[in-house]
C-alpha cells in the first residue's frame, strides 16, 4: 500500500471516529452497562500491559523524563513533583498561581506550593467545598472565589479576585469546558506553566474537542473534555510547548515556548499517556447502573471464588505496574459486586522472599461490576510492584468492604522478579 492511501486511509479513520465522539449518546437514567466479556478482558489486559512496557521503557531511557520527578504531598497523581521539578528547570519567578477547579484545596495542585510561601487564587464552583477552602486556609495567601466559570465569565471572575496577569502557573480542571476556558484566559491572564486536564479515552491522535457547552456537568462518563492532541494544537497556537503528562493520564503540562529548552520535546504521541485512572481504565461510555446488595451470607463466603490468569512475563520495574484477566464465580445467593451498599472488590498483596506480607492496606483494582447469583463477571486486576527490588509472589483476592475477605477466593499471579 502506498504512503498516500495510507495517509488518506488514516485521515478518514480519524474523521469518523471524530463523528462518532460528536455524536455520543447522552445518559439516561435507565441505561443499562454491558459487562466486559472475558476475551474483551484478556484482550485490554494484553493492551495495558504491552503500553506500560513501552511507557517504562521510554521513562527509563531518559532521565530528563518528568515521571522521575512525580510525587504527591496535596496532589493526586504525582502533579507536586512534576511541577516542582518545572519550576526547578526555569526558575520560580513571583511564585503566584491560578487553579481553576480547586476542589476544598485539601488536594489539588497547588496546596504544596501555598505551603512553601506561593500565593494565588483558588476558583471552586462547588460551594460545599469553596466554604472548606476557606476555612482550612487559615492566614495563608490565597483569595479562595466560589463561582461557575464559562468561557464568557472567567476572565471577569479573575479581575475581580485580584489574580496575578502574569502568573508563574495556571491549573484548569473542570472536567468539560477547559479547552475553551484556557483559550479564553490566555490573551490576558498569561502563565508561563498550564497544568490542564486532558480526556485520556481519546487516544493520541484525534484532535477531538466537547462541543462547548456553558451548563455542563460531567455526568461521570467519557465525553468530557478534549483530547491531548487539541491541547497541544491549541497551546502551540497560544505560545505554549507540551513537556509532558502525569503518569496515570490524568493532566498535561504546557510551557512557554521561551523557556521550554530544558525539556524533552516530542511529538504528541510521545508524550501520551493513556487512561490509567480506574479500571478497566479510562471513563466510561455510560454511567454504571447502581445497585444494592445484602453482604454475602457468613455460610456462602465460600461459594465466592476468583479465578486469575497469569501474565507470560514474570518481571516488571520497581513501581511498575502488572495486570492479570480475573473472574469472580459468585455462587452465592445475593448479587456482588460495585454495589453502594456493601461493595465487593478485587485487591492484591505482595509476598516478600520470607513469607511476609508487605505493610500496608492492599491495594484496590476498583472497578464497576456487578455478578449475580450463579453468574461470572470478568475484571482487570492491577498492581503496583514494590519499590524495592527482589522476588515476590503477587496474590489477588475478593474483599467485601468493611464485611470481609473472601479468604477461599485468594489466588496467585505468580513469582515476579522486581528489578
Amino acid at each position: 500500500m502506498s504512503s498516500a492511501l495510507k495517509s488518506a486511509l488514516s485521515r478518514f479513520r480519524l474523521g469518523v471516529e471524530r463523528r462518532l465522539w460528536d455524536m455520543w449518546p447522552p445518559v439516561t437514567a435507565n441505561k443499562t452497562t454491558r459487562q466486559p466479556s472475558a476475551m474483551w478482558t484478556r484482550r485490554r489486559v494484553r493492551d495495558l500491559s504491552l503500553g506500560e512496557r513501552r511507557l517504562q521503557a521510554q521513562v527509563a531511557a531518559d532521565p530528563m523524563h518528568l515521571h522521575h520527578f512525580e510525587c504527591s504531598e496535596h496532589s493526586q497523581n504525582g502533579e507536586d513533583g512534576i511541577i516542582a521539578e518545572i519550576f526547578t528547570r526555569i526558575g520560580s519567578g513571583t511564585r503566584s498561581f491560578i487553579e481553576v477547579g480547586a476542589s476544598d484545596g485539601v488536594e489539588n495542585c497547588t496546596r504544596a506550593l501555598l505551603e512553601r510561601g506561593w500565593s494565588g487564587v483558588w476558583i471552586e464552583g462547588d460551594g460545599q467545598k469553596a466554604l472548606a477552602a476557606r476555612r482550612m486556609i487559615g492566614s495563608r495567601p490565597v483569595t479562595v472565589v466560589h463561582a461557575f466559570v464559562d468561557r464568557e465569565s472567567i476572565l471577569a471572575i479573575l479581575s475581580r479576585s485580584g489574580a496575578p496577569i502574569s502568573p508563574d502557573l495556571l491549573v484548569i480542571d473542570l472536567d468539560g469546558n477547559d479547552y475553551w476556558v484556557w483559550e479564553a484566559i490566555a490573551p490576558t491572564f498569561k502563565a508561563r506553566v498550564v497544568v490542564i486536564e486532558y480526556n485520556a479515552v481519546v487516544g493520541p491522535r484525534l484532535n477531538w474537542v466537547m462541543t462547548y457547552d456553558p451548563s455542563h456537568r460531567w455526568d461521570g462518563t467519557r465525553r468530557h473534555g478534549a483530547s491531548l492532541s487539541a491541547l497541544a494544537s491549541l497551546g502551540s497556537r497560544l505560545g505554549y510547548v507540551l513537556v509532558g503528562c502525569d503518569s496515570q493520564g490524568v493532566n498535561a503540562f504546557f510551557v512557554r515556548s521561551s523557556e521550554a529548552q530544558g525539556f524533552s520535546l516530542r511529538r504528541v504521541r510521545g508524550h501520551f499517556v493513556g487512561p490509567r485512572y480506574g479500571l478497566p481504565f479510562g471513563h466510561p461510555r455510560h454511567a454504571f447502573p447502581a445497585f444494592e446488595a445484602d453482604p454475602v451470607p457468613e455460610g456462602e463466603a465460600g461459594l465466592v471464588r476468583l479465578r486469575i490468569t497469569r501474565p507470560r512475563s514474570s518481571e516488571v520495574r520497581r513501581s511498575g505496574l502488572v495486570y492479570v484477566a480475573a473472574a469472580a464465580d459468585n455462587g452465592a445467593s445475593v448479587p456482588i459486586g460495585s454495589s453502594a451498599s456493601t461493595p465487593v472488590q478485587l485487591a492484591n498483596r505482595w509476598i516478600n522472599e520470607d513469607g511476609h506480607r508487605l505493610d500496608g492496606e492492599p491495594e484496590r483494582s476498583t472497578q464497576n461490576w456487578r455478578a449475580d447469583p450463579g453468574s461470572t463477571a470478568h475484571l482487570v486486576g492491577r498492581a503496583k510492584a514494590p519499590e524495592a527490588p527482589g522476588r515476590y509472589v503477587l496474590e489477588f483476592a475478593l474483599v467485601q468492604e468493611s464485611v470481609r475477605w473472601f479468604d477461599e477466593s485468594v489466588e496467585q499471579a505468580g513469582v515476579w522478579t522486581v528489578s
